[in-house]
């Protein structure tokens, strides 16, 4: 099991599901049958106090009141395996709907299963709960069979993202560009084509944001405030361009990437590499969220083209003569 302080540095997990199966060979409880697959807790966090800016830059905070568990049997098995849990400490009755087992779903081809557990924390105040794998049928308990301390709460904060991350030069050069009056950047936007890895950021269709630094991040709705000062005549809102620049000058600004309705879709510092398709769980956060800034945005204005003068007037071909010739002398 990871420590907390390495947990709480990129955990903050998502939901879904999934995990571990296990064979349903019947034993008596408390059994540790090497034969049996043996099941641990391989990852656990509990509530904690978000910390984070909005758009406007200004600090914010948000107590994440779910507490998430995972588990894992490196065994390989062949069924779904319900695996006996319980709960301990100051805070019991504080869980909305304690959870009494977790089910562990196979990892088809792969001697490994995962299960998961996210529950409630209702009011979240300081003291101590610990969950612990109780013996049963079909499974022994490892050694890392408790949280130990990993879900008890003493007001700790997590700084979850900061708006002065500095996400580096989106890709292209697009920001630091040069235009003439009536006409604005291009492509429309910093973030239309982020699907390259730029600053971890993935946006589709402009809106739905995918953010793998700091622990990892989605949500819906992108939203990019500019710091300073626009060219006169255009518009940039939501990652998007609009209108046409009307006066000539120099102009720079900071663009704030954040982000409507974030989830936090972390992992903990484990490699997920080492443990594929580990169980995760969504827990929102109060948005919105800024990730961070680019910085230091050119934009430059030049006077219009002059317009060509119009080509000089042509002649028109001469017509040919008819009827007879006259002459004169």
């Amino acid at each position: 099991m990871t420590t907390r302080g390495a947990r709480l540095r990129r955990s903050i997990v998502a939901l879904a599901a999934i995990v571990a199966a296990t064979t349903a060979i019947a034993a008596p409880a408390g059994s540790q049958d090497p034969g049996l697959p043996e099941v641990n807790i391989e990852f656990a966090e509990g509530a904690f106090v978000a910390v984070y800016n909005d758009c406007d830059g200004s600090e914010q905070t948000d107590t994440i009141n779910e507490a998430f568990v995972a588990f894992v049997t490196e065994d390989r098995i062949d069924q779904e395996l319900t695996v006996a849990v319980s709960l301990s400490g100051t805070l019991v009755d504080n869980v909305v709907d304690p959870p009494s087992e977790v089910v562990l779903q196979p990892i088809e081809g792969e001697d490994l299963a995962f299960g998961a557990l996210l529950f409630e924390i209702d009011p979240v105040e300081e003291g101590t709960l610990a969950l612990t794998i109780e013996p049963g049928a079909g499974y022994t308990v490892g050694p890392g069979a408790d949280t130990g301390s990993d879900l008890d709460f003493d007001g700790q904060e997590l700084l979850i993202a900061d708006c002065r991350e500095d996400l580096g030069e989106p890709p292209g050069g697009t920001d630091d560009q040069t235009i003439e009056v009536g006409e604005r950047p291009e492509p429309l936007g910093f973030f239309e084509n982020s699907g390259t890895g730029f600053a971890g950021v993935t946006v589709i269709d402009g809106e739905t944001v995918n953010f793998s630094g700091g622990g990892g991040f989605s949500g819906e709705g992108i939203s990019t405030p500019a710091v300073g000062t626009l060219p006169p005549g255009l518009t940039y809102e939501n990652d998007r361009w609009g209108g046409a620049a009307t006066t000539p000058g120099e102009y720079t600004f900071d663009v704030r990437l954040c982000i409507d309705d974030a989830f936090i879709d972390g992992e903990s510092d484990d490699s997920a590499s080492e443990m594929p398709r580990r169980p995760r769980a969504s827990r929102a956060i109060t948005g919105p969220i800024c990730f961070g800034t680019v910085y230091d945005v050119r934009i430059e204005v030049l006077p219009a083209s002059a317009t060509p003068p119009p080509a000089s007037p042509t002649a028109p071909p001469a017509s040919p003569i008819t009827g007879p010739a006259r002459f004169t002398g």
